[in-house]
């Protein structure tokens, strides 16, 4: 069981080191511009979705919105009877822009992810691989030019992959109300 969490975690920390290394390298090729007077960009987002979640009801994760128009997103999650962790990335659209002359005010952005799921459950003897795919709706305010609060509406699909416990696939819904901080 242990070995089984260890390796959730080494591909979670897998993930967001790919992350920060996209980030570092999409951050090394702009020009060296005091932060104050660039214009606003998103860069990431952090965020939990506490109990508003499925088949998580618990769930951690980053998002990488440094490469234009496409996000990145790792994360873990947590079940009544599982662990999971996920990859997952696709395109990116700014669906709508209220923000000021100040910087400061609402955005609605879309995205929709494709990616991998691995699940671990607890009364099991391995772990599960899975295919998830979600579209998002991410209305942020920016209180500051960069920095502002998210709350992320995600539904999709997890199929699960033929295993030792299913020996066919099948689907199950994958949602949830996250919140967090992007900057």
């Amino acid at each position: 069981m242990g070995t089984r969490i260890a390796n959730e975690h080494r591909m979670v920390t897998f993930g967001l080191s790919l992350l920060l290394a996209v980030s570092a390298s999409q951050a090394s090729l702009e020009e060296s511009v005091p932060f104050e007077t660039q214009p606003p960009h998103l860069i990431a987002t952090v965020r939990v979705s506490p109990v508003l979640a499925f088949p998580d009801f618990l769930s951690l994760s980053a998002t990488l919105h440094a490469i234009p128009y496409v996000d990145i997103e790792a994360g873990a999650g947590w079940g009544i009877l599982i662990v999971s962790a996920f990859v997952r990335g696709g395109p990116r659209l700014m669906l709508r822009d209220w923000r000021g002359p100040d910087d400061t005010g609402w955005t609605l952005r879309g995205a929709a992810l494709v990616g991998f799921k691995r699940f671990v459950m607890f009364e099991d003897d391995g772990p599960h691989d899975n295919v998830n795919a979600v579209a998002t709706l991410d209305w942020t305010y920016w209180g500051y030019r960069h920095f502002g609060l998210t709350l992320q509406a995600a539904a999709g699909a997890l199929v699960l992959l033929p295993s030792r416990i299913t020996r066919f696939n099948q689907v199950l819904p994958d949602v949830r109300l996250s919140i967090g901080l992007s900057f």
